[in-house]
């Protein structure tokens, strides 16, 4: 845009110096990142998740215990 040679000579150098293959292996580079990004979001999301499904378990079990308690307790 700040270039003083008219679009079609811009054009012109910018396929003769390799602006497409440049422009594409950055774009390249660029989803790499996104990707790699995203799977670490995607792991720790697992990982999160497993921990709170772990967590409602060991709730879910010591409830079952407390009302085993209880029912003992209230039948003595």
């Amino acid at each position: 845009m700040q270039s003083e040679l008219t679009k079609d000579e811009f054009c012109r150098q910018w396929k003769r110096k390799g602006g497409f293959q440049k422009a594409y292996d950055a774009m390249c580079v660029e989803r790499n990142e996104q990707q790699d990004i995203a799977f670490r979001y995607k792991r720790a999301y697992q990982e999160t998740k497993d921990a709170l499904d772990e967590a409602w378990q060991r709730i879910n079990r010591l409830t079952y215990k407390l009302d085993m308690i209880k029912d003992i307790i209230n039948n003595q």
